[in-house]
């Protein structure tokens, strides 16, 4: 049995884009790694997770360029990352529909740049999300999710304390939004990872 030899990482090209998702701009990066395929190389769409922190959305995701840079050089994979909508160079204000709607769109991004395949990953919400678009979308070929919640039944509990902490830490910034609260809320109980993890593809 030969050992194993480490390659060296692969020179990779960063490049800073915009997502359009319902209108709305999102912020996003693209690494992609240099080195000529013979074939088309897979893609990861990143997903970060709800604010937390002192910094609240004006730091979200903040270090995923790098990682994805990490990924692209060490694995040779396109890897897309982005600020869901309210978060760090992002429009638009916090919604549960209107993130699943902003990672569909990332998806649709990648998916536009040729790539052999799309996989998403992402932590606590990120992942969680991540789950229900890989259940929903045939596109995609595989999730990873790191602590992902799976249902926001917490947030639901009480979804005008819930609103009140999204416009204390800046994912929300019009006051008037959300125009239906009811709407707004009745989504943090109906999106739920449990309930279609099972349609995931093995």
């Amino acid at each position: 049995m030969r050992p194993l030899v480490a390659l060296p990482p692969l020179e990779v090209r960063n490049v800073e884009l915009t997502i359009d998702s319902s209108g709305l701009r999102l912020a996003a990066n693209l690494s992609r790694p240099q080195a000529p395929a013979a074939d088309p190389p897979p893609g990861l769409v990143l997903c970060h997770g709800f604010p937390a922190g002192p910094g609240g959305a004006a730091t979200s995701g903040q270090t995923y360029p790098e990682l994805a840079d990490h990924l692209a050089a060490e694995a040779g994979w396109v890897v897309l990352t982005f600020n869901f909508r309210g978060t760090r160079g992002s429009e638009g204000d916090f919604s549960l529909g209107g993130w699943l709607d902003d990672l569909r769109a990332a998806v649709d991004r990648l998916t536009a740049e040729g790539v052999s395949g799309v996989w998403v990953a992402g932590s606590s919400t990120g992942g969680a999300l991540a789950i229900c678009e890989a259940a929903e979308d045939e596109r995609v070929r595989g999730v990873a999710a790191l602590a992902a919640p799976s249902d926001f039944s917490g947030w639901a509990h009480d979804p005008a304390a819930f609103l009140a902490h999204a416009r204390e830490i800046g994912v929300i910034a019009d006051a008037a939004h959300p125009p239906d609260p009811e709407a707004w809320a009745r989504e943090l109980s109906e999106i739920r990872p449990i309930a279609v993890v099972g349609k995931v593809p093995p």
